[in-house]
């Protein structure tokens, strides 16, 4: 939903706050949860994900609008490889895989059996 929230937003600026602020809001009883105090730095909840995903999609899209295919592709699977790297190091729900699957999403998108079959192996 994060990709489809990308693309029917009004203000992006303001969807990103807004993932932010929860992901604020929400990560003191996520550690509470997780790690059973108020402060566990070692595992961030899954709105950091969403909102790494957002950032990254952002960044593809912006270059694939204004750059031709032969520099977006590569650029592209930069922005893939620094999102999942910083989902790892960032300790975010899910690590950089769940990062890499909301850029799945996005790369499937509007293609109705390569975006059914892309998700599932990338589920899988």
């Amino acid at each position: 939903m994060t990709v489809e929230g990308y693309f029917h937003t009004r203000n992006l600026k303001r969807y990103a706050l807004r993932l932010l602020l929860f992901a604020l809001l929400s990560e003191v009883p996520f550690d509470l949860m997780y790690g059973g105090t108020w402060f566990y730095p070692v595992h961030q909840n899954v709105i950091w994900t969403l909102l790494l995903g957002l950032l990254g999609v952002h960044l593809m899209e912006t270059v694939r609008k204004k750059q031709k295919l032969w520099v977006s592709l590569p650029v592209c699977a930069a922005v893939a490889a620094a999102g999942a790297l910083l989902g790892t190091l960032g300790m975010v729900d899910y690590y950089g895989a769940g990062v890499l699957t909301v850029f799945a999403f996005y790369i499937f998108r509007g293609r109705k059996w390569w975006c059914l079959l892309g998700q599932v192996l990338t589920l899988y």
